[in-house]
């Protein structure tokens, strides 16, 4: 099979992955401006800082799990193999999802008090820790759908549950008026159902007969250095209104930088599409002569695609807050364009970082996110005294920088890929200076 052959299959497993998130994109866009009627800019804070809660709790759940899973499914051919490798994680997440539960849960009144700086609010506390039990393993379900090569049945699950999620936020924020609960009174039912259909697929899989404990010692000693590298990434992303907030005391600030990392993220659903078919696909050409010149082709038309788009983003920024928002949001467009480009470079790591799959190497990428977590939190100090939810993102895309950097290079030693480093990097300088010369001026 040539290149366009394995071209075609990727964009198509990428256009059936991608489907659902452009679907559910359109349909939280609609939201938007029927949202910001109802959350001033430090409502939107409120629920930044619990979605980061949320970002670093499921690192802890999900543990590299869903890594660990790709490969063992791939070693482990046989369907008692495949079952013990479902069975391993299910009951792992479950069981630390639970124990995060009862800690948040019983830290409800402390979260509330000294994070949300509202201590009326620890009830919506307790229900995002009902909910981070309930959605311990739906991630599983979806990684079992990918190895499989199945993505009409990935998206249909992520559809069902994204289209329940928007239609009870609809009727809990938007027609009963609940407010900020209303949002985690959605999450904690779709996150119920997603639970069942998960046991229910999987249900021939899932049994105690099929956990070991051996397999899963493993397995977590494969994926444990991704957990630091989580936590560290965290940092360098999602713990951004935590930094605002505590270097600025600015819940609108933070609800202002939350607006434009959520814009940002519709092209984040072009990227997770190709994540979504990329990583499973390129594990199962690996073998073939010329998978090595297959992935340079496809790192170097992500890039070309992904800076075009992050460019366009930019550039209408400003218009898709007028059309989606009202006055009191128009100033985060600078974020908007900012985070796009991270997104992009987030997004090459999962591209280079094929080789420490084949390899069975994480530990680059560990060391890659330690050095590059204190270039995020250097600038975070420096910048976002200075600049706000600007300088915040602009610290996030130089950790993230630096991360794809070192990262890439130490894949090249780890399996070296043909990729054409002059052409790459020099079409994104190109991109991103237009887009700082459009900033400049306008």
């Amino acid at each position: 099979m040539d290149f366009k052959q394995h071209g075609k299959k990727i964009l198509g497993d990428s256009f059936i992955y991608g489907l659902s998130g452009i679907i559910t994109s359109f349909i939280g866009v609609f939201l938007i401006p029927l949202y910001t009627q109802v959350f001033a800019p430090a409502d939107y804070g409120i629920i930044a800082l619990l979605g980061s809660l949320q970002s670093i709790t499921t690192i802890f759940i999900i543990f590299g799990m869903d890594n660990s899973f790709s490969v063992w499914y791939w070693d482990k051919p046989t369907e008692e193999g495949r079952s013990t490798a479902v069975s391993n994680w299910f009951f792992f997440s479950l069981s630390l999802g639970f124990l995060v539960s009862l800690l948040l849960g019983g830290g409800s009144y402390f979260i509330a008090s000294f994070i949300l700086g509202n201590s009326n609010l620890y009830p919506v506390v307790i229900l995002f820790a009902i909910n981070i039990f309930l959605a311990s393993t739906q991630k599983l379900l979806n990684m079992w759908f990918r190895v499989r090569r199945q993505p009409l049945h990935a998206v249909g699950f992520n559809l069902l549950i994204s289209l329940l999620t928007v239609l009870l936020n609809i009727w809990f924020v938007l027609i009963r008026k609940v407010g900020i609960p209303g949002i985690y009174y959605s999450v904690c039912i779709t996150s119920f159902i997603a639970l069942g259909i998960t046991i229910i697929v999987l249900r021939k899989h899932i049994a105690a007969r099929f956990f070991n404990y051996a397999e899963l010692r493993k397995m977590i000693r494969f994926s444990l250095p991704l957990v630091p590298t989580g936590l560290i990434f965290w940092v360098m992303g999602a713990a951004s209104p935590y930094f605002i907030n505590f270097l600025m005391h600015d819940k609108a600030e933070i609800g202002l930088y939350q607006i434009g990392s959520n814009a940002a993220s519709v092209l984040g659903l072009g990227t997770f599409a190709f994540f979504q078919a990329f990583t499973s696909y390129a594990l199962s050409i690996s073998k073939e002569e010329n998978a090595k010149n297959i992935y340079a082709k496809i790192f170097e038309y992500y890039v070309y695609i992904g800076m075009f788009c992050a460019l366009l983003l930019g550039l209408l920024a400003k218009f898709i807050l007028h059309l989606f928002t009202n006055e009191k949001y128009i100033s985060a467009y600078v974020v908007i364009g900012i985070l796009a480009f991270n997104v992009v470079i987030s997004g090459a790591i999962q591209v280079v970082s094929i080789a420490n799959l084949l390899a069975k190497d994480n530990k680059p990428i560990a060391r890659a996110a330690a050095f590059s977590v204190m270039i995020t939190v250097a600038g975070y100090f420096l910048l976002i005294p200075l600049l706000g939810k600007e300088g915040a993102a602009m610290a996030v895309a130089a950790g993230n920088l630096a991360s794809t950097i070192y990262i890439t290079a130490r894949a090249q030693k780890l399996y070296f890929v043909p990729y054409n480093f002059v052409r790459i990097v020099s079409f994104s300088v190109l991109v991103t200076g237009i887009y700082f010369v459009y900033v400049t001026l306008f």
